[in-house]
């Protein structure tokens, strides 16, 4: 089960049909199984003191995931800045989708176990995230 909570106003009846599919998906890809996901769209400053009271880190961020996996079973909770995807989707000149969909993407590639600490696992992450995106196109219906 993914579980959409939003302190946006994102259409959650597409995030539902759309993005859970492709999440789903490309967990499925990697021989894992999505239990329970809760994906949960906040505001920089509430992200930033999650940031500190988990991490003991003191710096904005797009998305901090709470990993609790075990073996092939996905099960974890994605914490995501909607603040940050609009404004790193204008510096970087990007769709606010495509930056929404590859920060998604990424916190559950952090789930299924890929890092993102050396440059070779960033390398990697961001191929993996390529190809995530270039398959999201079979999970999209137009509403």
């Amino acid at each position: 089960m993914i579980e959409w909570v939003n302190e946006y106003p994102i259409d959650s009846s597409y995030l539902k049909s759309y993005h859970s599919n492709w999440v789903k998906n490309t967990v499925e890809l990697f021989d894992k199984k999505v239990l329970e996901l809760t994906v949960h769209f906040v505001t920089d400053d509430s992200l930033l003191e999650t940031n500190k009271t988990f991490l003991d880190h003191d710096y904005y961020t797009d998305i901090i995931t709470f990993d609790q996996c075990y073996r092939n079973i996905v099960t974890g909770e994605l914490f995501i800045s909607f603040d940050r995807i609009v404004d790193n989707a204008k510096s970087m000149q990007l769709s606010l989708q495509d930056e929404l969909d590859r920060v998604i993407i990424h916190g559950v590639l952090h789930l299924i176990g890929y890092h993102d600490k050396t440059a070779e696992q960033k390398s990697i992450m961001r191929q993996l995230e390529d190809e995530a995106l270039n398959r999201r196109a079979m999970f999209h219906v137009e509403h």
